[in-house]
């Protein structure tokens, strides 16, 4: 143990420099950001899809010459908003 010299860093030391925690910091609020985004956008086709798919079905039993009433306890009928 004589002949080994250990380093121990300072406080003023660094393993990364001001760029590369720059850099990490952007990265994480890009990453973030994409993936609410994402979510933002999943909910709102979600809600879209489901909005035309209900919107083809009242239309096809209205033709096939189910009564409003008919209809009406069909969409009722049908999973709420969020379990879909």
């Amino acid at each position: 143990m004589s002949g080994e010299h250990h380093y121990i860093a300072t406080h003023t030391e660094s393993i990364l420099s001001a760029q590369q925690i720059f850099g990490i910091c952007i990265a994480g609020i890009v990453g973030v950001t994409a993936i609410f985004l994402a979510l933002v956008i999943g909910l709102f086709w979600h809600g879209l899809v489901r909005a035309v798919l209900l919107t083809r079905l009242k239309r096809d039993m209205i033709a096939a010459g189910y009564s409003p009433a008919d209809v009406e306890r069909v969409v009722r009928a049908s999973p709420p908003e969020g379990r879909a």
